[in-house]
């Protein structure tokens, strides 16, 4: 998008001033349907960020492998895969190419590192970077096997390696993580300076890379096999696939409304 000419404003979803960014969702004229705004050049699925962004109720959801099984997954393949070419535009070098920091082309445990939109780029301890593996086969803490252990290793050093020479950011000042569920199916990692905070990193939400290394290290499937808890809105569309098993959810819902980000 190269110009906002002919948006019309219907609602101001969120403000954040930390990042200094405003969510936006309003219509161009002689255009059909909405459009989120959030002052950036990469492209979202729209649904999704649209609820991410509204306030909504958290709740904590028990994710069982049977649940994974019957719900979780059918749900993930569901999604139809334009949803995330944006993400493909990025690995097949059409879209966000000024903004890598790291490409490794390897098929197998390859990845691409761009700096994440929430971040400015100027405070170093508000660091905050994104790096998408190559492979499309794997989109989930779910899918991941004591096999992938070489591919995460490769990441976590070529990317801290990459942020120092970067940024000046030590390895001893970052934090490297996954959410689950993720906010999108393919797999990537978060790379953070521990200084910067955010709800995305909260219990719940964030799994640190090097305890998923550990985890795959002492059992091959033990991500297959381990009950998952997370949270979950109760605008997305995963809370209502949840619902139809409903003896594997804590409804132990926040009673205030919440706005999360990640």
């Amino acid at each position: 998008m190269q110009s906002l000419d002919g948006y019309v404003l219907e609602e101001v979803l969120s403000q954040d001033a930390r990042s200094k960014s405003v969510a936006l969702l309003g219509r161009f004229k002689d255009k059909e349907g909405q459009a989120l705004v959030r002052l950036s050049k990469q492209q979202f699925e729209l649904e999704k960020h649209i609820s991410k962004h509204r306030e909504q109720t958290y709740c904590m959801v028990k994710e069982t492998p049977e649940m994974y099984r019957l719900v979780h997954q059918p749900y993930i393949l569901s999604i139809p895969s334009s949803r995330i070419q944006w993400v493909y535009n990025m690995l097949e070098g059409k879209a966000e190419q000024e903004r890598m920091i790291f490409h490794d082309p390897d098929p197998d445990t390859g990845f691409m590192l761009h700096p994440d939109l929430k971040w400015n780029q100027l405070q170093r301890e508000s660091m905050y970077c994104l790096a998408i593996c190559n492979r499309r086969d794997i989109r989930c803490l779910r899918d991941l096997k004591a096999v992938h252990v070489p591919m995460l290793q490769s990441i976590e050093s070529k990317s801290l390696q990459a942020i120092q020479q970067k940024w000046g950011v030590a390895a001893e000042h970052i934090r490297a993580y996954f959410h689950y569920p993720p906010s999108y199916y393919h797999l990537h990692i978060h790379f953070c300076h521990v200084h910067f905070e955010g709800p995305g990193m909260a219990a719940g939400k964030a799994h640190l890379l090097s305890d998923i290394i550990d985890m795959l290290n002492l059992k091959p499937d033990l991500l297959q096999q381990r009950t998952f808890q997370f949270t979950v809105g109760q605008r997305d569309p995963l809370w209502k696939a949840c619902n139809s098993m409903p003896s594997a959810l804590d409804t132990a819902a926040e009673p205030s409304k919440r706005r999360r980000t990640s």
